[in-house]
């Protein structure tokens, strides 16, 4: 591809800036090394609406302070906007080309979250849902807000579909082969064989009690967290208490 320009920049240093100034340059044929081009010939993406509003009106607030009336206009039927949105431009002009329906909207990421929720939801079985809960609960997986969320996993399984879309990855054998020897690594098996909570009980009252006779002189941090092991659920011991008592 030829006449390529690669500018490279960070936040608030003016790319949106270069961005209206370079458009207008090509439209108007300023560059006397570019050929001059149309202004709805032109193709530019951008990571934000935003970004691609304040474009589309300061370019052509430039057309109209020159009197190229014409080429503010044509401004209009430029494809300026996001990765997404000028793809579906393009979608919508061609569609009979690509063989997709005329109609064509791109859903809105809160509406992505909905209806991926609302899939995943009828894929595991009863069975298999309340193993993924328990496990979910075991990790003491939370929310932002800091309370227990049982469908925490249908966040982490969109997660890594986002990504495998992404990086264009269909085989999930070698992902899956992976998972499982960090699994390994972390946890020593892959099989479940229940926890031994007697001996827990047992490893928790002795901590306590030699906390309670460790001296308050630089210990205070130590004690603190020995003092919190009495919060813990006896009845149901999750994976995040395990490692505060290994940390202690």
């Amino acid at each position: 591809m030829r006449n390529i320009k690669f500018i490279s920049a960070g936040a608030g240093s003016g790319k949106t800036y270069t961005l209206i100034d370079q458009l207008y340059r090509a439209v108007s044929g300023v560059n006397p090394e570019n050929s001059k081009i149309k202004a709805d010939e032109v193709l530019l993406t951008t990571f934000t609406n935003k970004a691609a509003d304040e474009i589309k009106i300061k370019a052509g607030e430039r057309f109209l302070a020159m009197k190229d009336i014409q080429s503010a206009n044509d401004l209009q039927n430029a494809y300026i906007g996001t990765v997404h949105s000028v793809a579906t431009q393009m979608i919508k002009k061609f569609w009979h080309f690509l063989g997709m329906p005329r109609m064509i909207n791109v859903i809105a990421e809160e509406d992505v979250n909905f209806f991926f929720r609302r899939a995943v939801s009828s894929i595991p079985t009863t069975i298999e849902l309340e193993e993924l809960n328990r496990l979910n609960y075991r990790f003491d997986r939370r929310t932002e807000s800091n309370y227990y969320d049982p469908d925490k996993w249908q966040d982490d399984l969109f997660k890594v579909i986002e990504l495998a879309r992404t990086n264009k990855i269909s085989d999930f054998n070698l992902s899956k082969s992976k998972s499982v020897e960090i699994a390994k690594e972390l946890l020593g098996t892959i099989e479940y064989r229940g926890i031994d909570h007697s001996a827990i009980y047992t490893v928790i009252d002795e901590i306590i009690r030699i906390g309670a006779s460790l001296p308050d002189h630089r210990n205070g941090g130590r004690k603190k967290d020995i003092k919190e092991l009495n919060s813990i659920n006896r009845n149901n011991i999750k994976y995040s208490d395990l490692i505060k008592l290994r940390s202690i």
